[in-house]
């Protein structure tokens, strides 16, 4: 738990706002938990002679929402490929792939598939925000290479 950016404590938690200098204070509370989307509550001094305890209520709750996993199963022509996510070793053909929802800036996956006498093959996936017309980017559910033999 956050207030102000500051580390407050862990949930559930007892914590004692202090007013703040000036006028029109900002008294920001945020969430952070693994597995889970950040969430975040503010409360404002719209009037100046507002105190924090006119603002801050008694009890802040949050309802956080998991981060949704995304399975890709990957498969191979000949199977017991090495299959890597940027440049790190995930598993072997066949098997499912894990990936968890992130918030904040579009990623890049560069998927690599390796095996002794064989070429590499890359696959690259790249996420994107929602867009105005409704598309989002969505995991493919399987994902394929055919390894083709080394001369």
């Amino acid at each position: 738990m956050f207030l102000n950016d500051r580390i407050v404590g862990e949930t559930p938690c007892d914590v004692v706002v202090q007013q703040r200098k000036g006028d029109y204070n900002i008294y920001a509370f945020k969430a952070v938990k693994e597995d889970y989307k950040p969430a975040r509550k503010a409360f404002k001094e719209q009037l100046y002679y507002q105190t924090v305890d006119d603002v801050v209520p008694e009890a802040v709750h949050f309802d956080l929402e998991k981060r949704k996993i995304y399975k890709i199963h990957m498969t191979s022509v000949p199977s017991g490929a090495v299959v890597l996510l940027n440049g790190e070793v995930i598993g072997e053909t066949p098997f499912t792939a894990i990936i968890k929802e992130r918030i904040g800036s579009c990623r890049t996956f560069e998927f690599v598939a390796t095996k002794d006498g064989y070429l590499q093959v890359k696959k690259e996936l790249k996420e994107f925000a929602p867009q105005k017309n409704g598309a989002v980017f969505e995991f493919p559910e399987t994902m394929h290479f055919d390894l083709v033999k080394q001369r």
